[in-house]
């Protein structure tokens, strides 16, 4: 058996950048999944507060539930994320209602900026979700449902 003389230190040197950059890209992607993961949830937390409270007939309460559930959504990505997620414009949150009852709905969008950990993996800038929701309160002409 012949001595290698250095031949692990030229395996080590080719194989170093590769083993770097795969491990550089999944730390990368997990921070891109760990922040779609939070806006997900917050659109899905603020959905399901939305849902549950009464709008009122004709709709008199629906600015209250609105400001509800994004006080909701963004609390949750406060909490997941860190208390600096929405700071200077890091994140919107849109509700929509539509329908008429007893069919009326609740949509939430969350949408989060995400600056990158490292700047290696290509990801989009901003991150959404979207939640759709039955309200439970349905009045029609006076009568709930």
């Amino acid at each position: 058996m012949r001595a290698r003389r250095g031949g692990y230190a030229i395996e080590f040197a080719l194989t170093l950048p590769l083993w770097f950059a795969v491990v550089v890209a999944a730390i990368e992607y997990g921070w891109w999944l760990r922040h779609q993961s939070a806006v997900d949830l917050a659109a899905t937390e603020g959905c399901r507060v939305g849902v549950l409270l009464d709008p009122g007939e004709s709709g008199q309460y629906e600015a209250a539930l609105k400001a509800r559930v994004d006080t909701t959504s963004r609390e949750a990505l406060s909490r997941v994320l860190g208390g600096t997620a929405c700071e200077a414009g890091g994140c919107k949150t849109v509700q929509r209602f539509s329908g008429t009852a007893p069919q009326r709905m609740l949509t939430c969008e969350v949408d989060l900026r995400v600056d990158p950990l490292l700047g290696v993996v290509m990801a989009p800038a901003w991150i959404s979700a979207e939640r759709i929701g039955r309200l439970e309160w349905q009045r029609t002409g006076g009568a709930e449902r």
